[in-house]
């Protein structure tokens, strides 16, 4: 599936990419650091960094796809905005 990423005051399409194989669920983006977490169907959570040209950081695997949005959900106390989408 892919992340399509939109200028916030001229909703123009600035980039859009294939982050995951499968559904994209959630989504956490970092307030002051360049980092997104992405949260997929997949049973995967991957790390992106968009000053690094939305290069894929790290990916975590989980079993379950509850345990997956559960992390996220802990790092959306913390990070913000946390979407679901």
């Amino acid at each position: 599936m892919q992340i399509r990423v939109f200028n916030f005051n001229t909703h123009e399409n600035v980039t859009t990419f294939e982050a995951h194989p499968d559904y994209i669920r959630c989504i956490a983006v970092h307030p002051t650091q360049s980092f997104v977490l992405t949260g997929s169907d997949d049973m995967t959570v991957k790390l992106l960094d968009w000053e690094k040209g939305w290069k894929n950081i790290q990916v975590f695997y989980f079993a379950s796809f509850l345990i997956c949005l559960k992390l996220l959900k802990l790092y959306g106390n913390s990070i913000y905005p946390f979407v679901n989408i």
